[in-house]
């Protein structure tokens, strides 16, 4: 989880103590997307929610990360595996 990034694209004030809150925000956020994957990874293996329930999350994460469910070329289970890593 990379958070130590260029700011260039920011809009906080270019200080030490904006980047660093910057920095902090990001990190948050990676974690809690990492949460809400990790919580829809175990919903597949448990079977708590259908495949497109757990496609439909991840789609609202990151339309990256569904690639392919809909045009036929990747299957849940390899949709799935590609998350878990």
């Amino acid at each position: 989880m990379k958070t130590n990034t260029n700011h260039s694209d920011c809009l906080h004030p270019a200080t030490k103590t904006a980047r660093a809150k910057c920095r902090a925000a990001r990190k948050a956020r990676a974690t809690e997307t990492a949460t809400k994957i990790a919580a829809l990874v175990a919903s597949y293996y448990d079977n708590s929610a259908d495949a497109d329930e757990i496609i439909f999350g991840l789609g609202a994460i990151d339309s990256a990360l569904i690639e392919g469910y809909y045009d036929n070329t990747k299957d849940v289970e390899e949709i799935i595996a590609a998350v878990r890593h």
